[in-house]
């Protein structure tokens, strides 16, 4: 019954392809049939299906089947292209879209796409660090998220707007997700705003409120500490509602008292230091609002213009009349070594990022490096009389945020070298189940992979061959995602013959399934010569200890089809994609026998899946691993140095710049037959991006 089904199925679909699209004029006016048409054509329908549903290497066969009955088809070599690139082969997808190119196929978007992909593999992941910056775009925080009250480019400096109605920005806190919060100072609030530079929330604080709001720091629980200048007091807020969940300080001398707090930064063991401005100390409470101790005075400090904690070193950044200086203490006020610089006169804050900080003065943005001390000018602001930057974040898509108490506005500055290059847009996959609503899930970085969050619907722009779309939703971002997809490799090498090693495993297999949510997916793959799956649901630790068991030392243990097996799970998940490998940090001379290195980290990265390896034993880690997570945007952790509970809860910070976006067709979709264009760009500030694609609706008889 069901291969009746099938057939007739079949016979259906080829005599609607044949009535309708199939017939060709012969020269001596007779009626022959295309059957290579007919073929192409049904090829490469199912490859554009496949590709959507995370079938890649059936979609490079189904277009390479399409070919082969019509070679000269553009549109099937621009979607093979396409599976290459998305099955990592991005050598070869470059070539089927320079032979695209030269049969006069290739789209702006399409130059794009291939020059964006030529800078990841080539010169432009070497150029990360520029040594200058450009403003791109300020606002003021007068009006409540207007549109209008954002200025781009270079007129960022001539705003004739009466300096008076404007209110004062004083410190910056990023948020993982793109947006940011600001103090305002003269308003006595606290304030939320996108990407785009809108505003979205305001925290007044509630009865009693805020005072003169200057530090804000970000802590655990999605909280943050407020330093209230005028009140005396740090306060401790909901950083959804702006709730005032508690506060301490009082105005005086003494200790646990406070004369205008201002900088403030915080320890992940619990602690807060918090510069008193008319005492010229530091002092340290714990987040539960319990005063520890205070340090300094006149004699050590003549004006402290910013602190930070960072890798159990606090730095408190201090002005002299002649020069600016960066201080180094442990957490209880000792002093370690300080680095002295003319050029850092008037400095007025600074942030730390992995081995450097970036440090304000009134009108210059430097790079310094402690472990040499050398100190790098990258942003020289011009009309410096007119600039008063009193604190500099960097947000979650690069660009670096200055608020400015002079102009009393934020200045938004990009990398000079990726300012004209344009975005990276890229449509994973489109869902049409539901035609004429369809889903799009799209990916968006600049140039160098550094993806760009916070967008909204403003950044959206969507056509269908051309055509603008009217109703378009932004029904999701990667950021907001509440699950994660997770693949555990278990790597069979020698040290699987220690019990330390398997006890390891065993742990961390443990640790997994008991801390992930129950909605995350838990798979355990072996990475042998043969990679299988052990277990595709959660255990008990007899089970991880059963499990280890069965595994032996494998000589011949491969990486690359390991990564590719767990890969292909993921790639159809709606979730944050992880793969974890265990291993003793030995790389084996088998490990990419059939798919190199680059074609295994391609294939990652293009589907938002992030390499995270875990160092069971003190082996030095192979620079392979470490490559392979930085360059998806993950991690490498050494299993006793770090303990799996922070491991998995920070990978929950590791956020995916891909949205979903959702509209409704105007196209006919010909009972399934008709190929339907759809484009995508987006604009954000001074840079945009496109990609095309295309879908079928569901077939219907």
């Amino acid at each position: 019954m069901n291969c009746n089904k099938r057939n007739k199925t079949v016979f259906l679909i080829l005599f609607a392809l044949l009535v309708t699209l199939l017939f060709s004029q012969a020269p001596g006016g007779a009626t022959d049939l295309d059957f290579d048409r007919v073929y192409a054509d049904s090829a490469f329908r199912d490859g554009v299906l496949f590709l959507h549903s995370g079938r890649v290497n059936d979609a490079i066969v189904a277009f390479q089947r399409a070919l082969s009955f019509k070679p000269d088809d553009i549109l099937a070599r621009l979607w093979l292209g396409r599976a290459y690139f998305f099955s990592g082969f991005e050598e070869a997808a470059d070539e089927e879209w320079q032979q695209v190119t030269r049969a006069g196929g290739g789209s702006p978007a399409l130059q794009s796409f291939m020059t964006t992909l030529n800078i990841r593999r080539g010169f432009g992941q070497e150029i990360r660090e520029d040594q200058e910056l450009f403003p791109v775009a300020a606002f003021s925080l007068t009006l409540p998220g207007a549109a209008a009250n954002i200025r781009l480019g270079t007129q960022v400096n001539q705003n004739n707007e009466p300096l008076g109605n404007r209110s004062m920005p004083g410190m910056i806190q990023r948020r993982s997700d793109g947006w940011m919060y600001v103090s305002n100072f003269t308003q006595n609030s606290i304030q939320v705003y996108d990407a785009n530079g809108r505003l979205r929330q305001t925290f007044s604080g509630g009865f009693g409120g805020f005072a003169g709001p200057m530090g804000i720091t970000l802590i655990s629980d999605n909280r943050l500490a407020v330093t209230s200048f005028r009140s005396d007091q740090v306060h401790i807020i909901n950083g959804t509602n702006g709730a005032i969940l508690t506060s301490f300080g009082t105005k005086g001398i003494g200790p646990g008292e406070f004369l205008g707090p201002q900088h403030i930064t915080y320890d992940p063991q619990g602690y807060l230091f918090i510069t008193d401005y008319g005492n010229q100390r530091i002092q340290k409470w714990t987040v539960t609002g319990e005063y520890v101790l205070s340090f300094g005075n006149e004699r050590m400090f003549h004006r402290i213009a910013g602190i930070q904690w960072h890798e159990g070193r606090l730095y408190v950044l201090n002005n002299t009349p002649d020069l600016g200086e960066v201080i180094q203490f442990d957490g209880f006020g000792n002093e370690f070594r300080r680095y002295r610089s003319a050029q850092l006169r008037d400095s007025e804050n600074f942030f730390v990022e992995e081995n450097h900080f970036y440090l304000v003065t009134r009108n210059r943005v430097f790079r310094y490096y402690p472990e040499n001390d050398s100190l790098i000018l990258i942003y020289d602001a011009p009309n410096q009389e007119q600039r008063g930057f009193i604190d500099l974040q960097k947000d979650a898509s690069g660009n670096f945020i200055l608020s400015d108490a002079v102009e009393r506005e934020i200045l938004v500055l990009s990398r000079l070298s990726g300012l004209y290059s344009g975005l990276h847009v890229q449509i994973n996959r489109i869902i049409a189940d539901n035609f004429p609503r369809v889903r799009l899930e799209v990916t968006v970085e600049d140039r160098l992979g550094t993806g760009l969050l916070g967008l909204d619907g403003v950044n959206f722009r969507l056509t269908e061959g051309g055509v603008p779309i009217d109703s378009s939703s932004v029904i999701g971002r990667g950021y907001h995602l509440d699950v994660m997809a997770n693949e555990i490799i278990v790597l069979p090498n020698r040290s699987m013959n220690s019990e330390g090693y398997r006890t390891g495993v065993i742990d961390f297999l443990e640790t997994s399934w008991r801390e992930l949510p129950p909605t995350d997916p838990v798979q355990v793959l072996l990475g042998g010569a043969v990679p299988q799956y052990l277990r595709t649901s959660r255990g008990t630790p007899s089970d991880a200890r059963n499990l280890v068991r069965s595994i032996s030392y494998d000589p011949d243990w491969a990486l690359d089809l390991a990564v590719r097996m767990a890969a292909n799970s993921l790639i159809r998940e709606d979730a944050l994609r992880n793969i974890f490998v265990l291993g003793d940090g030995r790389m084996n001379e088998q490990s990419f026998r059939q798919f190199g290195l680059e074609e295994t980290k391609a294939y990652m990265k293009n589907h938002g899946i992030r390499f995270v390896f875990i160092a069971l034993g003190n082996n030095p880690i192979d620079p392979v691993f470490s490559y392979l997570a930085e360059q998806t945007g993950g991690v490498v952790y050494r299993y006793f140095e770090d303990p799996v509970e922070e491991v998995l809860a920070g990978l929950r910070n590791l956020l995916p710049p891909r949205y979903w976006l959702e509209f409704t067709s105007r196209f006919d979709g010909d009972f399934g037959r008709r190929y339907l264009p759809v484009e995508v760009e987006v604009n954000h500030l001074t840079k945009s991006g496109r990609d095309e694609s295309g879908y079928f609706a569901p077939l219907s008889f």
